[in-house]
């Protein structure tokens, strides 16, 4: 956009933008046009430019997106290029569609539980609701932070040695259950811990751990007696009983 860009620096691209490799150069320029942007976000998140798809899953496509609205703030306070660091304020939003037969409108019964329930919570081991909005069409948009770290399973199956040092297992086990004593305080049952559910705030050396995914989570009853979670760890659960 005639807008030179300092050697290192970077710029989120956006729609229509062009991009030129010299501010002479009248033969090679790049239009920029973006294929992956669903048009209802347009307005429900008018602040945030979506990247593209990281996931998708039964219950809709999980989004990476940035908030374009915070890094114009950062620019305009502290002076510095919102670029030149090369840093960004990530997010990952998920999108649940219409729905349209019974198995759709249970996955929509399904998310519209879990966000009740991160709604009532706030912790440094939970993963946290930044907002959500459904608009008149029947779509449901969560935005959560995102988790450079990806989930626990990831992590231990791409050590070299496919296991966590005892070390290291003692340092995310005690955060698992500090994220665990407060749900129970609040009392609110996970129902589906395992590995794939736990997420890591970066990739390196101790990171921070945030309990996530409450599509099975439930506020306590007295007189609540069900099984669901994994099918794996409902098998083992049963020949515990049997035992």
């Amino acid at each position: 956009n005639d807008d030179k860009l300092e050697n290192g620096e970077k710029r989120i691209l956006k729609q229509d933008d062009l991009i030129k490799l010299s501010l002479n150069c009248a033969f090679f320029r790049i239009r920029y046009m973006i294929t992956t942007f669903p048009k209802l976000l347009s307005n429900s998140f008018s602040n945030y430019f979506i990247a593209g798809v990281i996931g998708r899953g039964a219950c809709g496509d999980v989004y990476m997106c940035y908030n374009i609205e915070n890094e114009k703030l950062k620019k305009e306070s502290d002076g510095l290029k919102q670029e030149g660091n090369g840093k960004f304020n990530k997010f990952a939003l998920k999108i649940v569609g219409k729905t349209f037969n019974e198995m759709s409108r249970r996955n929509n019964d399904k998310i519209m539980g879990e966000v009740k329930i991160m709604q009532d919570m706030t912790h440094t081991h939970v993963l946290k609701l930044i907002s959500y909005h459904q608009s008149p069409d029947g779509y449901l948009s969560i935005l959560v932070p995102f988790m450079n770290g990806g989930d626990l399973l990831h992590r231990i199956l791409n050590n070299d040695k496919k296991r966590l040092s005892e070390f290291e297992s003692k340092y995310f086990f005690l955060q698992l259950l500090l994220g665990l004593a407060y749900m129970h305080k609040n009392e609110i049952a996970h129902r589906d811990i395992k590995c794939e559910n736990i997420l890591l705030t970066h990739g390196g050396e101790w990171p921070l751990l945030k309990i996530s995914d409450f599509g099975l989570s439930k506020k306590l009853e007295f007189d609540q007696n069900t099984f669901c979670g994994t099918v794996v760890s409902i098998l083992m659960i049963l020949t515990l009983h049997e035992i």
